[in-house]
């Protein structure tokens, strides 16, 4: 679940690695989503030959204390044919795998929110950051409330 150089996925890739927006399509949605992890005990790691710098960031994505998913779409909606297999959050069909996220039960800090690249030419990318509403339903394979669900599609 991680982003591929000029590919397209039919679904929202974990970001692990940082994103060369030039590289991909002329638009690009990234979604955020903080999970505000247990404040006691938290017991957070990474099990990974990829080692997240002292701050704990791994690209865009997050693993520290608290966790930052980045997710990217560059919307085409095209599955590629890669030599492996993969998983998306789907937001064409619904996924096979559910992940649900227990998320902080007191002072919960969780959002979400998007930021749609627009890339024309090279020397006019812009878009800006935009909060994601609450919303205990799935819309796009996400389930953003006080909880999180991840609808996961092996494609």
């Amino acid at each position: 679940m991680c982003v591929v150089g000029n590919a397209s996925y039919d679904g929202y890739v974990l970001a692990l690695s940082t994103v060369e927006a030039l590289l991909m399509n002329n638009r690009m949605t990234f979604i955020e989503r903080y999970h505000d992890n247990e404040d006691h005990g938290n017991k957070n790691r990474v099990i990974s030959g990829l080692i997240p710098d002292a701050s704990g960031h791994l690209g865009p994505s997050v693993f520290s204390e608290n966790t930052l998913f980045t997710w990217v779409s560059d919307g085409r909606g095209i599955t590629p044919s890669l030599p492996f297999s993969y998983g998306v959050v789907s937001y064409s069909t619904l996924g096979s795998i559910v992940l649900n996220i227990d998320d902080e039960n007191g002072k919960n800090g969780n959002f979400a929110r998007h930021f749609v690249i627009h890339n024309e030419n090279p020397q006019n990318v812009y878009g800006q950051w935009e909060d994601l509403p609450y919303n205990k339903g799935w819309d796009g394979g996400f389930s953003f409330w006080e909880n999180t669900g991840y609808q996961i599609a092996i494609r």
